[in-house]
């Protein structure tokens, strides 16, 4: 008895989408990919100023600020921001290093603005 392997197709080329950037009146500027494969958004907006610019008297104001964004909101708790956001099938992250500080949404394309609006 002869075993013949599966036929395997020719791998297909990967092809990346390089980002374009785009300078908003208020002088921020916005890097963005499209795709148009993945019904899925990701936004993060980085700051330049990180914990290392907390003053000398203010040392974890930065982190602590970061930290507080996810306590709730606009009248709702941190539970409900929690829930409303897990609803959604978003991920919100807030994060805070020495040069920097950053916070990250990721929801379906379709619930992006709901998310945005938490």
């Amino acid at each position: 008895m002869e075993l013949s392997l599966p036929e395997i197709p020719p791998a297909k080329l990967f092809q990346h989408v390089l980002p374009r950037e785009m300078v908003l009146d208020n002088g921020m500027t916005l890097w963005y990919v499209y795709s148009p494969v993945l019904p899925l958004v990701t936004l993060r907006v980085a700051f330049d100023e990180g914990a290392s610019g907390d003053g000398a008297d203010k040392s974890g104001c930065t982190s602590m600020a970061a930290a507080m964004l996810k306590e709730g909101a606009a009248g709702k708790t941190a539970q409900q921001l929690s829930d409303e956001i897990e609803n959604l099938g978003a991920s919100l992250d807030v994060s805070v290093n020495q040069d920097g500080s950053s916070i990250y949404l990721q929801s379906l394309t379709q619930f992006f603005e709901r998310g945005l609006d938490l």
